[in-house]
């Protein structure tokens, strides 16, 4: 497995290693760690002539800010290799938009999984997000988990809740949890949201049950999570999914949210900016956003 993991002076990084050993991660992953220095790339190949003190000036700075983002880097690099030491770790620092050097890096390097670490755990905090990850979650074409620190023990078993309304990207979202490796007794709550768009698909299935409909998809899925070893649970809750999935995992104290990037009807239902973006800002948890 491949983790692209980006930090900054701000990330918790701390709480980022946390999260990352209740992820249900393999023994054997490849990660890299990136921070960067927000500012446009500057050539650092020495110039043919002199050059003028305010050109001067500003490499020296980018000199120094790119040091210092690669000593975070390293730093954060060091936290995770005494956590995981069967994983082969490497730090990078780049001088870029930091929205847009994890994305580059992750459609070069294509890595199973970016993780964002979360700075603020307030209520506001998770309301804003912080611009950066809401970004990456929109644009990047892999998996994203935003990382916020577990409430729960580290050793106690993970709390999983998965966001399931029929479409692929929901049941890539309980294929990622069912190949995880999770420690004896994690739990999962297989939640489905039972609003108005959901009544309108199913019933264009021809289901005349909706309820019954909603809880035979959330079934479903429960029954490839229990095969896999997790004690799981279902729910059906009336409401929209922005709602009912954050309202689950903060009353069930869950460590995380799967949920797809798109849903039943892509850019109408589940589109990032939207549901998925909206959960992963509000829950008090972390949120994984799958995509296939």
């Amino acid at each position: 497995m491949k983790l692209l993991i980006a930090c900054d002076d701000t990330t918790d990084v701390k709480g980022m290693l946390a999260d990352l050993r209740r992820a249900g991660l393999p023994s054997g992953a490849q990660a890299v760690v990136l921070s960067v220095a927000d500012l446009l790339p500057i050539p650092f190949d020495p110039p043919p002539t002199p050059l003028p003190n305010a050109v001067r000036r500003a490499r020296e700075r980018a000199t120094r800010e790119l040091d210092a983002a690669r000593r975070t880097a390293e730093a954060a690099a060091d936290v995770l290799r005494g956590a995981f030491p069967s994983w082969s770790i490497s730090a990078e620092a780049q001088a870029d938009a930091p929205v847009w050097a994890i994305v580059k890096k992750g459609a070069e390097w294509l890595p199973d999984l970016i993780v964002v670490g979360s700075h603020n755990h307030s209520a506001l905090g998770r309301l804003l997000l912080g611009s950066v990850a809401q970004a990456v979650l929109t644009h990047a074409n892999r998996s994203v988990r935003i990382a916020r620190a577990p409430a729960a023990q580290i050793d106690a078993p993970p709390r999983l809740v998965v966001g399931v309304d029929g479409s692929p990207e929901a049941a890539a979202a309980v294929a990622r949890v069912a190949t995880r490796r999770w420690p004896q007794g994690g739990q999962v709550r297989v939640v489905t949201a039972l609003d108005a768009t959901m009544i309108s698909m199913l019933e264009l299935d021809g289901e005349t049950d909706e309820h019954a409909a909603a809880a035979r998809l959330a079934a479903e899925a429960a029954e490839r999570l229990r095969a896999a070893g997790l004690d799981t649970s279902t729910a059906v809750v009336e409401g929209s999914p922005k709602r009912v999935l954050v309202e689950v995992a903060e009353g069930w104290r869950a460590d995380c949210i799967f949920i797809g990037a798109r849903g039943l009807r892509g850019a109408e239902r589940i589109l990032l900016g939207s549901v998925s973006a909206s959960v992963a800002a509000r829950a008090h948890c972390s949120v994984e956003v799958v995509r296939p």
